[in-house]
């Protein structure tokens, strides 16, 4: 009976135990698909190199001649350089004199540490011996202004008398009753209209001279000059126009025309006498008053340069200074270019096969001085979009690979020339660009394929993705991604865009987080 009991207990726990286990099995059934994700595909965020490049096709061809010259002209100082000989990339082939140019920059040098100096000078501020300075400068241009108006005044004066002299000392002497309302021109021959005109002038002129002269009753270094100057300059000017219509009248004079030669003589060179004295005192009187007019704008630059001495200078005065040697460096490098013009070096690695000028010539401005031909033997002609030329400058380096090669083969290319007209090829504007080798090698032919890749930038170890991934929501860029088994967009902040397709990631998104794949 005891056997019955055990057998029926066995056979009960056996059920029990298969309830469990099934049981258990559901549950782990039911766990796995309600954490299992969903069928997507999915990109996961990682770090990773982006570069930038341009990629060109080129052929290669044997390479052509250089020509080159100076950017202006001058006498030829230095022929470092003559036929047949092999030089370096950037190597001094001739030069020009260069003594002026070299004069300039050391001018404007010289500009360029006053200009630092002040600017210095200025954000330490002023002490008392430098006011004391400032003081005698404006001393000393107010002595300057009181020179310079003397010297005006006695301009003034001057041309008046010069004036006079030449009216009634060299001119009247042609004249019959100068000095009345009808003088009388005593010049034979001459035209009759030129010589009532001239009979009238004369009136005219005598008029002038008189209001002038009780005019200068009133000059003195006190008066208003600019008044005085202004009428001096149109009484000089009105004189020279007379005299210029008189030496027309003298210059037609001959002997049959009851006129001795000494006395023709006598009056040309009375005519001529008076002319030059009223075209010197024109001269010195704009000379003078040009002198007066810059001594005033000294004691004007005096007196602030002592007023900023006092009260100190202004933020806005440091800008300004600071501005003025800005200036003061683009003199500096517009003087370096100017200098680098007198000098001719050779952009590749070759050898001269031409030489045409000598030490001691004048050499033209862009006339070819020498001819070379590239040491390397080949050179890579290809056309340029110009949405990629303004990328690209001469001097640049670039790869290149050949289809003869493969892509483990890599040869080092520079930029040599860049056309500056375009060739539209297929509806599209190019530029025809030749690339140089940098170093001969016997396995580069003419006609080969050349396939150029120039980096532009590199950024290692950024966080990139597939540019495809990204999408446009207004002025937003935004991906979507699974997070938390669910799906949501968020939106990113881009950088640089690489050659690949892949985009650096700034802001939005960390390594390992999943996007999902359109």
């Amino acid at each position: 009976m005891r056997q019955g009991i055990f057998l029926k207990l066995a056979k009960k726990n056996k059920i029990i135990i298969f309830f469990i286990l099934f049981a258990l099995v559901s549950g782990l059934i039911v766990f796995n698909q309600a954490n299992r994700e969903p069928s997507l595909n999915l990109y996961t965020v990682g770090f990773g190199d982006i570069k930038q490049a341009l990629s060109f096709t080129g052929k290669i061809k044997p390479g052509e001649e250089v020509d080159l010259s100076f950017e202006i002209s001058g006498r030829v100082e230095n022929v470092l350089q003559k036929t047949g000989d092999g030089v370096e990339v950037n190597q001094i082939l001739a030069t020009l004199d260069s003594s002026s140019a070299l004069a300039e920059l050391e001018k404007v040098k010289a500009t360029l540490k006053s200009e630092e100096a002040r600017l210095e000078e200025l954000k330490r501020g002023s002490r008392l011996e430098e006011i004391e300075v400032y003081i005698a400068k404006v001393n000393a241009a107010k002595v300057n202004v009181d020179e310079a108006r003397k010297s005006l005044v006695d301009k003034i004066h001057d041309a008046y008398t010069k004036s006079d002299d030449a009216i009634y000392n060299q001119v009247d002497q042609l004249f019959t009753d100068p000095k009345s309302q009808t003088p009388r021109l005593n010049i034979v021959p001459i035209d009759s209209q030129l010589k009532g005109d001239l009979e009238s002038f004369r009136i005219v002129i005598g008029f002038a001279l008189k209001s002038w002269n009780d005019s200068l009753i009133n000059l003195s270094s006190s008066s208003d000059l600019d008044v005085f100057s202004l009428k001096a300059k149109e009484n000089l000017d009105l004189l020279r126009n007379f005299l210029d219509k008189i030496a027309l009248g003298v210059n037609a004079m001959t002997v049959g025309s009851g006129f001795s030669q000494t006395t023709i003589d006598g009056y040309k060179s009375g005519v001529s006498g008076a002319r030059v004295n009223i075209n010197l005192a024109i001269s010195n009187l704009s000379a003078s008053e040009e002198k007066f007019k810059v001594s005033l704008a000294s004691l004007l630059l005096a007196g602030r340069e002592l007023e900023l001495a006092k009260s100190g200078i202004s933020q806005e005065e440091i800008r300004a200074q600071e501005a003025r040697g800005l200036q003061a460096k683009a003199g500096v490098s517009s003087a370096e270019v100017e200098l680098s013009k007198t000098i001719i070096r050779s952009p590749i690695s070759g050898i001269i096969s031409q030489q045409s000028i000598s030490v001691g010539e004048i050499a033209t401005a862009n006339k070819t001085i020498f001819t070379m031909i590239s040491s390397s033997g080949f050179e890579i002609e290809a056309n340029v979009t110009e949405i990629d030329i303004a990328k690209i400058e001469i001097g640049n380096v670039a790869r290149v690979t050949l289809d003869a090669y493969g892509s483990d083969v890599e040869f080092i290319v520079k930029i040599f020339s860049i056309d500056p007209a375009e060739t539209v090829i297929e509806g599209v504007s190019t530029y025809k660009t030749k690339f140089v080798f940098e170093n001969k090698d016997d396995r580069i032919k003419s006609g080969m394929t050349a396939n150029i890749e120039m980096e532009l930038d590199l950024r290692q170890s950024v966080l990139i993705i597939p540019q495809r991934l990204i999408e446009q929501n207004g002025d937003a860029r935004i991906v979507t991604v699974y997070e938390f088994g669910k799906i949501q967009q968020r939106e990113v902040r881009l950088g640089q865009r690489g050659s690949d397709g892949s985009i650096e990631i700034l802001e939005g998104l960390k390594a390992g987080d999943k996007i999902v794949l359109p």
